[in-house]
C-alpha cells in the first residue's frame, strides 16, 4: 500500500512540473496609434497662387466686410495614416459650406464640404490653401481647424482675425488759421476750403465773425461769437457723446470727423461766446466737414483787432 503511495505522489509531481514549464500565450501586436499634426504654413501652398496667407493673428481694415476672403495654408500629417477629416469652425461653431473654400497644392480645387473627407492621396496628407469669407458684421473671429484620422485622434490649430471698418486719412491739418474781428480794418471771415482770411461780404466763405455790439462800451463791445454762411451749416461738437477717449489730438480719419458732425449740437444763427478749446465741425455747402478747435481767443481794446486762432483738420 506504501508502494502505491508513493508512485501516486511521484506521477502527480510530474504533472505539476510538466504543467509549470508551458509556455504563456502570446497576445498579437498591437499596433499604436498617434495623434496626426496640423500647422498653419507662413507660405502659399498652391505654388500657382499669388494670394497672401495668415499665418497668426491678424486685424484688417476694410471696405466692404462681407465681400472679403481671407486664406490660410495648413498642412496635415499622420505617422499612423489614414487621415480621416479637417473641419473648419468659427467661434466655436461649425462654418457653413458657403463661406469656405479648399485649392491643394497643385492648384486643384476641392469640393466645399464642412468637414472635408480626406480621401485617396490627401489620406496620407496634405498641403491646402483654405479660404474662408468674412461676414457683414466687423469685430473678432477665431477660426479654428480640427484634423482628425482614421482611428478618431485630432490635432487642432487657430488664429484670430479682427475686422474693423477702414478709415479715410485726412486732407488737410492746418494749425495757425485766423478769423479778425468782422468790424476791424482786417478781412472777418474765412474760406475753409482755401485756408485763408477773406472779406466778410466773400461768397467763398464758410465763417463769419459777428462783429461788435455798438450799445456795449468800445473797450469791451466785440460779440466773440461766429456764423456761418454761404450755405455752410456749423455744430458744436460734443465730447461727452464722443466718448471719453475722445481727443481733438488723435483725431486722423474723415469718419471720425463726420461721428464728431452726426453727434454734434446744431449752432442756430451763431455760436456762443466763443472760449479756448471750444470745437465746431463745420459742413461747407460743397459737403466737406471741417473739425476746428479754437487755440487762441484774442481780445484787443479800441481798435478792433480782435480774433480767434484755430486749428481744422478735414
Amino acid at each position: 500500500m506504501k508502494r502505491l503511495w508513493q508512485f501516486a505522489v511521484l506521477a502527480l509531481s510530474i504533472s505539476v512540473l510538466s504543467i509549470g514549464c508551458e509556455p504563456d500565450p502570446v497576445d498579437p501586436p498591437v499596433e499604436e496609434n498617434f495623434a496626426p499634426t496640423l500647422s498653419i504654413l507662413a507660405d502659399n501652398p498652391n505654388p500657382n497662387s499669388t494670394t497672401s496667407v495668415f499665418s497668426s493673428d491678424a486685424t484688417l481694415d476694410l471696405e466692404d466686410n462681407g465681400r472679403t476672403i481671407i486664406y490660410v495654408g495648413l498642412e496635415g500629417t499622420d505617422s499612423t495614416p489614414p487621415l480621416q477629416s479637417l473641419e473648419v469652425f468659427r467661434n466655436g461653431t461649425k462654418e457653413d459650406d458657403m463661406l469656405i473654400g479648399f485649392v491643394d497644392q497643385n492648384g486643384v480645387e476641392i469640393a466645399a464640404n464642412n468637414p472635408a473627407l480626406l480621401a485617396g492621396d490627401y489620406a496620407n496628407g496634405f498641403r491646402w490653401e483654405v479660404g474662408l469669407r468674412t461676414t457683414e458684421a466687423f469685430g473678432t473671429n477665431t477660426f479654428e481647424f480640427v484634423l482628425t484620422d482614421d482611428g478618431g485622434l485630432t490635432s487642432e490649430v487657430s488664429l484670430v482675425i479682427t475686422t474693423v471698418e477702414a478709415s479715410t486719412p485726412l486732407d488737410v491739418t492746418e494749425v495757425g488759421n485766423v478769423i479778425f474781428n468782422a468790424s476791424g480794418p482786417n478781412m472777418g471771415a474765412f474760406d475753409l476750403d482755401n485756408l485763408e482770411m477773406v472779406s466778410s461780404n466773400s461768397t467763398d466763405s464758410e465763417l463769419q465773425d459777428n462783429g461788435i455790439n455798438t450799445d456795449l462800451p468800445t473797450a469791451s463791445n466785440w460779440r466773440q461769437t461766429i456764423s456761418p454762411e454761404n450755405g455752410a451749416m456749423m455744430k458744436v461738437v460734443d465730447r461727452t457723446a464722443l466718448g471719453e477717449n475722445y481727443d481733438f489730438a488723435n483725431v486722423d480719419s474723415k469718419e471720425e470727423i463726420l461721428e464728431a458732425w452726426d453727434t454734434g449740437i446744431d449752432v442756430a444763427g451763431s455760436t456762443d461766446v466763443v472760449e479756448i478749446g471750444d470745437e465746431y465741425v463745420v459742413l461747407s455747402d460743397a459737403g466737406t466737414y471741417f473739425l476746428m478747435l479754437i487755440t487762441e481767443v484774442n481780445v484787443t481794446s479800441g481798435d478792433n483787432l480782435d480774433n480767434y486762432v484755430f486749428t481744422v483738420k478735414y
